[in-house]
């Protein structure tokens, strides 16, 4: 309702002839597209453009001719394009707005679903790691570092699970599970601190 107040409070009805209307239009356009883009109501934003290009036609069809820029058909086809700008503009503002909303939303269940996850691991696991693309350790993983008798101080971020595993063919068998997602369970041995 308050777009509507603002689009019909705007119209300029004052004009006597069309040079004084269009002096008035082209101010009026710019408030018109800076309202549609601050209330973020797209369809409602549209349908009120296209009323206020409507009535701005009416209105100027009705006024007297007072000069050689007063053509109908030039301001048509110009009232055209200030609709097409506004009516685009809305869509882009809006999409970009929903992307970024749709994003935010997103990321958060996102959150929620890797809190419940590493929560059900730890539930089951004596040590959760996770790991970047490079294969180290995102965290301090205190659990790990507990189970490794690494003490209460020791950050293990950074490391690599390979730098606690002492034979050679651990290794290559693990960096090759990492690989291969279809491989169920393995069993290497981990060096502790000792």
């Amino acid at each position: 309702a308050t777009m509507v107040g603002v689009v019909i409070a705007r119209t300029p009805l004052i004009a006597a002839t069309r040079t004084e209307f269009l002096l008035l239009a082209k101010p009026t356009d710019v408030a018109t597209l800076v309202t549609s883009v601050a209330y973020l109501k797209p369809r409602i934003t549209i349908i009120c453009s296209i009323a206020y290009t409507c009535i701005s036609l009416c209105i100027y069809v009705g006024l007297e001719q007072d000069g050689p820029d007063s053509d109908v058909v030039g301001f048509f086809f110009g009232s055209l394009v200030v609709l097409a700008l506004q009516i685009t503009v809305i869509l882009f503002v809006h999409q970009a707005i929903g992307d970024g909303i749709r994003g935010e939303v997103e990321a958060k269940q996102e959150r929620k679903y890797r809190t419940a996850l590493m929560s059900l691991l730890s539930s089951m696991c004596d040590a959760v790691v996770e790991l970047d693309c490079q294969r180290r350790i995102v965290d301090h993983a205190s659990a790990l570092s507990h189970l490794l008798l690494h003490g209460p101080g020791r950050s293990l971020r950074g490391s690599t699970l390979n730098d606690f595993m002492p034979e050679e063919q651990d290794q290559q068998r693990f960096d090759s599970s990492l690989e291969d997602p279809n491989t169920p369970m393995l069993h290497v041995v981990l060096r502790d601190c000792l």
